[in-house]
């Protein structure tokens, strides 16, 4: 009977696994336009940075957490809404969404803050149709417990003119910058305002790359922070430039890692992997096993002692009715302790196998 217990306890235990620790996840869009189909406006090196800050994220993050669209023709405005929804839809309570934009684009001087995709209608009419603006890009992004980070490389002073019938208008790609995106998401531009132009466009691209490569890591820690990612850009921008670059939203509160480096011997803290194989005292796992094996050579037991009563019934060893009425139910009754006893073994050696014994949910690895 205490062998039944224990085994009870035991199948109980696997279906009372401790919670999985939640790990949360980063997700990153990177955009760049440098040419357009229906215009010669251009921004050089767009593709370039676009790729220096896919190369960098590689580092600390899956391919299948990327989405890559620094090829000019795959910036279409479909692409980018489409890839933006697919990662909304992944993302999950606690995770993150960085959205990088290389290119150019329009400030809200000059109406709707927007960014200009490789399939842009350059028309006073269609502009606005056929390029994103930046509510809409945020109200895909946006999702309850999701933290969005933007990142906008768009201004710059260059022309650009737009056809019409009736009303040419002329405007300059200013924007959108960080003072154009929603505060209630983390957003860093290198102009602070509208006409402050970088004397180096590659500036903000390269400080980014560097940063999301692991120099914006100020603690030595092993990973990245979006404070931190702020705190390096404002500082190298500012240093170079003479300007800091633009920011809007909680920078400072923004404590919580989005990226962990893949450095050689670096040692950090990391939850041990989550397993399919349910977790358990090393006693109750001992246990287990040795109730498991006592039962079947228990099961031995009892189908050698069936075997003989039948081996009796067929050698006609009874003298009257009641003898064989008790020789059968001597048979039948071994018969089904082997069976019980046999399942009851099964269950306990397999369960005691699978299960894990319980240790330390934390282990100092070094991350190569």
């Amino acid at each position: 009977m205490s062998i039944i217990l224990v085994l009870i306890v035991l199948i109980g235990s696997v279906f009372a696994q401790e919670p999985m620790i939640a790990v949360h996840k980063t997700y990153g869009l990177l955009v760049a336009t440098e040419s357009f189909a229906d215009s010669e406006l251009s921004r050089p090196g767009a593709t370039a940075l676009c790729s220096k800050n896919v190369l960098a994220l590689y580092e600390s993050m899956p391919f299948s957490q990327i989405s890559n669209l620094c090829k000019e023709q795959d910036a279409t405005r479909a692409n980018i809404l489409a890839s933006a929804r697919q990662i909304q839809e992944c993302a999950q309570e606690g995770d993150t969404i960085l959205f990088s934009f290389t290119g150019l684009g329009v400030g809200g001087d000059f109406g709707d803050p927007m960014l200009l995709t490789y399939d842009s209608s350059f028309t006073v009419n269609a502009l606005a149709d056929t390029s994103i603006r930046i509510d809409e890009l945020s109200s895909v992004l946006s999702k309850n417990g999701v933290q969005v980070v933007m990142l906008l490389d768009a201004s710059l002073n260059i022309k650009l003119d737009l056809v019409s019938d009736s009303d040419p208008q002329s405007m300059t790609t200013a924007g959108p910058i960080a003072s154009d995106v929603p505060g209630k998401y983390l957003s860093l531009s290198y102009a602070p305002i509208v006409g402050v132009w970088p004397q180096n466009p590659n500036l903000f691209g390269n400080t980014l790359a560097r940063a999301l490569g692991g120099a914006a890591d100020d603690n030595g820690d092993g990973a990245i922070t979006p404070g931190e990612i702020n705190r390096y850009m404002v500082a190298q921008i500012n240093a170079e430039a003479g300007t800091p670059p633009g920011a809007r939203g909680e920078w400072k509160s923004a404590a919580e890692p989005i990226l962990t480096l893949k450095r050689q011997g670096v040692a950090v803290l990391l939850p041990e992997p989550s397993s399919w194989r349910p977790t358990t005292s090393p006693a109750l796992k001992r246990t287990a096993i040795i109730g498991g094996a006592s039962m079947l050579a228990m099961s031995g037991v009892s189908y050698a002692l069936s075997w003989r009563a039948q081996k009796c019934l067929e050698e006609v060893c009874y003298q009257d009715r009641d003898e064989y009425d008790s020789a059968i139910l001597v048979r039948n009754t071994f018969l089904w302790v082997t069976r019980g006893s046999s399942a009851l073994g099964v269950i306990g050696l397999g369960g005691g196998l699978i299960l894990s014994p319980k240790n330390t949910s934390l282990s100092l690895t070094a991350r190569w």
